[in-house]
């Protein structure tokens, strides 16, 4: 995400805290560079392989398919979100939504935690070397009541296949009769590559709200140089970058 500077803003005594470097230099959601080498944007080059081939066979059968995209968010600071309205989770889930072919939404384990009993669901505790609460494992995808708890956030949005196929489907006209359709022009066999950058995208701007908010109720990012708000201990999380893979 690009960062600028408003004339407006220079001269002022307190830029707001999207103009700050600190808070500009928590933004860098970027795919790994063997993500982006490849055409259907898979980081595991024989599983990509595998992956455009069986796009390439249904492209040749003139149908379509549909696939999903795994977004890690990492070094998220810990408390963005709420506990009843504006849980992050929620607002992720309603950002994904929103893409074009969008039709599934997962956090952590999803919906194979349903499969599970609790002992078996639920994140333990520990403190780690610097004395920070993390969890030994992440099945909450790093979202726990609604907040984010520092662990890497781990979302999985399912597309379905392209509508608009080489193949003749029926339908109906704007005069109620039935007839056979057959689609022309050029129409990808499969959106899934297109969507990874749409998902990192809409993953930017969720973090990014949530951060605005958390520094408007909490004012824990700091305002000008050095400066941090009421809590050191919690400000110093901000620090960090969060990325996307």
């Amino acid at each position: 995400m690009h960062f600028s500077r408003s004339k407006r803003n220079e001269n002022t005594t307190h830029s707001p805290p999207f103009f700050s470097p600190p808070f500009a230099s928590l933004f860098f959601f970027l795919s790994s560079p063997t993500t982006i080498q490849h055409q259907v944007r898979c980081p595991d080059q024989k599983a990509a392989d595998l992956m455009y081939k069986a796009i390439d066979e249904v492209r040749t059968k003139g149908d379509s398919c549909g696939g999903e995209v795994t977004c890690v968010i990492r070094n998220c600071p810990v408390g963005l979100g709420a506990p009843v309205f504006d849980k992050l989770e929620a607002d992720l889930a309603k950002a994904m939504m929103s893409l074009p072919a969008s039709k599934g939404f997962e956090i952590g384990s999803g919906f194979e935690g349903a499969k599970m009993v609790g002992s078996e669901h639920n994140d333990a505790f520990y403190l780690d070397q610097a004395g920070r609460v993390r969890t030994r494992t992440n099945r909450s995808g790093g979202v726990q009541g609604g907040l984010s708890n520092g662990e890497p956030i781990v979302i999985r949005i399912a597309f379905k296949p392209t509508s608009t196929i080489a193949r003749t489907q029926k339908t109906v006209t704007r005069e109620g009769e039935e007839v056979d359709l057959l689609a022309r022009g050029r129409h990808d066999p499969c959106v899934v590559p297109r969507a990874v950058p749409m998902v990192e995208a809409m993953a930017a701007l969720v973090i990014a709200d949530h951060l605005l908010i958390h520094y408007a109720q909490c004012e824990l990012l700091p305002r000008g140089g050095d400066a941090v708000g009421p809590d050191p201990r919690a400000a110093s999380q901000f620090r960090g970058a969060v990325t996307s893979a």
